[in-house]
């Protein structure tokens, strides 16, 4: 997924972001996010969907907690494959798992059902 973030932040934040590494998130967007009708979003997806989530740290296992409920929306044959020890980006396991294709494909990747 990949965001615009100018339309989320001004220029200012942007340039705070760049110079300091974080920026303060306004309570409206914040809002926004936690406006989002799960059920509703999800229900409309009509073709088996693969979620590969990780678990490290609190953060992380709120938002594959979220994922797990919002699973039962989703068509049917979908998965959510969890990654133990990767974070949102998966950019921090150092080699604790196996992130090839090949081992993700042996693990999760089997066909979901014919269309």
């Amino acid at each position: 997924m990949h965001y615009n973030w100018n339309e989320y932040y001004s220029p200012k934040q942007l340039q705070v972001l760049v110079k300091t590494g974080f920026l303060i998130v306004e309570a409206q967007m914040l809002k926004k996010f936690a406006e989002i009708n799960q059920q509703q979003l999800l229900n409309r997806v009509k073709c088996p969907i693969l979620i590969i989530h990780g678990d490290n740290g609190e953060e992380e296992r709120q938002l594959l907690e979220r994922s797990r409920q919002g699973l039962c929306y989703l068509g049917g044959g979908s998965r959510l494959e969890v990654i133990h020890g990767a974070n949102h980006s998966f950019l921090d396991i150092h080699g604790s798992c196996d992130l090839s294709y090949s081992s993700l494909a042996n693990r999760t990747l089997t066909p979901l059902h014919d269309y």
